[in-house]
């Protein structure tokens, strides 16, 4: 399927699991406090790529310029946080200048591209000099991957989120490989070390799975930093020119 308009579709009727909303509002506050460690003059000109909904684009803190495929996902994120500049675009072939940005912030997307070394390559691009990108992704090296892996085993056929026509998740070694051939790495994070509790309707009790989680969450604070590379989803935060 045309991957434009699975996600306009995907975005008309989007509703989430509360145990998915727990992890994406902890993803979010990840990328939140990654962020606030950048450099001041970073945090002026921020781009979004892949913004869905622009959950991502308010949890920055200010206004950014945000893009994604769909049409449907930039008309709600325009609705509910006018105050970002909205483009439906590419991140394979962004319509930006070169060096034009201080920071990039691709979450939940490489894994769901054509050509992911493009992207990377078009991040390096309109970011100028000593630029940060900010990226997280879908972890092989997880209890969510080892679930996936099984899966794919049983039912002898690709698995993916949300039945998204791409989904090629990665791992932190694998990761940093297609980063460093333009990017030198400031910091890895590590989000959601919980096991997975179901798939579909099929799911553990959610009046017993939700405060165990919440209980469990000074754990999960101290992994994020301790064993960022067996965790469900890596963030990564890397800088354009190698760190003096």
């Amino acid at each position: 399927m045309n991957q434009k308009i699975f996600y306009d579709a995907y975005h008309q009727g989007q509703s989430q699991h509360k145990v998915t909303e727990m992890l994406q509002k902890e993803r979010r506050s990840v990328i939140s406090n990654m962020f606030k460690d950048l450099p001041g003059d970073k945090r002026k000109h921020v781009l979004i790529v892949g913004c869905g909904l622009g959950e991502d684009a308010e949890t920055v803190g200010m206004s950014t310029v945000a893009i994604d495929i769909s049409e449907i996902a930039i008309m709600k994120a325009r609705q509910s946080y006018p105050r970002h500049t909205y483009l439906v675009a590419d991140g394979e072939s962004m319509p930006f200048v070169d060096n034009c940005f201080g920071a990039v912030v691709c979450s939940e997307v490489i894994e769901h591209v054509q050509d992911p070394p493009r992207m990377v390559m078009e991040s390096y691009r309109v970011l100028g000099p000593n630029g940060v990108l900010l990226m997280t992704t879908p972890n092989w090296k997880s209890f969510y991957g080892i679930a996936r892996w099984i899966g794919e085993l049983i039912l002898k056929r690709p698995l993916t989120s949300a039945e998204q026509p791409i989904d090629h998740w990665y791992s932190k070694d694998l990761l940093e490989k297609l980063l460093r051939q333009h990017f030198t790495v400031l910091q890895w994070r590590g989000i959601w070390f919980f096991p997975p509790i179901g798939l579909g309707h099929k799911t553990l009790p959610i009046s017993i799975m939700l405060p165990l989680f919440r209980l469990l969450m000074p754990i999960e604070w101290l992994l994020q930093r301790k064993l960022a590379g067996y965790a469900h989803l890596v963030a990564v935060a890397c800088i354009k020119e190698k760190a003096v």
